[in-house]
Order: C-alpha cells, then sequence, then structure tokens
C-alpha cells in the first residue's frame, strides 16, 4: 500500500470559531504525539463569510492502516462528539481521499449507513493523472 492523503473539511459556525481552533490545536497535538502513521497534519482556514468559517485539514498517512487507527482513536472519536455536542459545526464535514485503493478498501468510507466518522460525507478525488509512492 502506498502513501495517500486527504482534505477534511469542516464548516464552522462563525460565533465558535475560537473554540474550534483551541480543539483543533489540542487534537493536532495528540496527534503528533500518538500516530506515527501521520506524516503531515496541517489545519488552515479557506474562507469566512459573516456566518461561517470554512477549515480544512490536509492530511498526509503512511498506509490505509493508518488512517483506520486514526478514524478509530478514542481521542479523535472525543474530538468529534464534543464538536457535535457543542454545536461548532454549521453543516456537516466534508472529506475527500486523494489515492489508489481497491473498490474493496473503499467500501467502508462510499457506504452512508458506515460513515466512520460522525456528520462527515466522505469521497474519493476522481483522479486523471498521477501517482502515489
Amino acid at each position: 500500500m502506498t502513501i495517500f492523503f486527504l482534505e477534511a473539511f469542516e464548516y464552522v459556525n462563525q460565533s465558535k470559531t475560537a473554540e474550534y481552533e483551541e480543539m483543533g490545536a489540542s487534537i493536532d497535538a495528540t496527534v503528533k504525539k500518538t500516530e506515527p502513521g501521520m506524516l503531515v497534519h496541517v489545519q488552515t482556514k479557506v474562507s469566512e463569510t459573516e456566518t461561517e468559517s470554512v477549515y480544512r485539514w490536509l492530511e498526509v498517512y503512511k498506509s490505509y492502516d493508518d488512517l483506520i487507527t486514526h478514524i478509530n482513536s478514542p481521542e479523535l472519536q472525543a474530538h468529534t462528539a464534543a464538536i457535535e455536542e457543542n454545536q461548532i459545526m454549521s453543516r456537516p464535514g466534508a472529506v475527500v481521499i486523494y489515492c489508489d485503493w481497491s473498490d474493496e478498501q473503499k467500501e467502508p468510507f462510499s457506504n452512508a449507513q458506515e460513515n466512520p466518522v460522525g456528520s462527515f460525507t466522505f469521497s474519493f478525488a476522481p483522479l486523471v493523472n498521477g501517482y502515489f509512492l
């Protein structure tokens, strides 16, 4: 299996951005300490309006198993639950995965009934050209 990356977009109520950014710093520090298979974990602000800020996490993984470890980590589960409980999001998040996986590997992320992370939707970038090492 090759390395791959994803973009996770989170749509945050403008009144909750400070709280959200603090939560982001906390989960970032935890991931750095506990997930050696996460090669890059970077959060940026993509856009902002009077009511909503859009943030993007860029995540690069060594392997498919490293993503599964991330999704199943108790820390991420708690983080996602806190975001939902505190009504941080203005709408569901979206994850776009860039990979060369088999259909079998994509299946758990393609089935809405088995969504692995809270209220996020998952999709796969339609690759035209490129390669993964």
